[in-house]
């Protein structure tokens, strides 16, 4: 459980959710929202769904997500890929 009061399926994702949270304190990070659903769709048609960790806006509005991976999947990569073809605006941060 990380300091904000919510579980996280490893300890090194609710560290990093705790350092957002610091780095939030500071007013560099607006907002933190946890797994927001992105839908990933080609040509109208839902494909998957995808959870990245973190979604997070900077105080200058600019917006990215972050991920914690310990270990990467293939339908991660999958889903990774697809992600950053259809919301090419959003950076994709991985943190390792």
């Amino acid at each position: 459980m990380c300091d904000q009061g919510h579980n996280h399926p490893s300890v090194i994702e609710s560290q990093y959710c705790n350092t957002l949270h610091m780095i939030k304190r500071t007013g560099e990070i607006k907002e933190i929202i946890y797994e927001k659903v992105f839908e990933l769709r080609i040509e109208g048609k839902l494909i998957a769904k995808h959870k990245p960790d973190f979604y997070i806006t900077r105080k200058d509005g600019n917006v990215e997500v972050h991920e914690v991976k310990g270990f990467e999947t293939d339908i991660w990569r999958i889903k990774r890929r697809m992600f950053e073809a259809l919301y090419p605006e959003i950076p994709y941060i991985v943190v390792k």
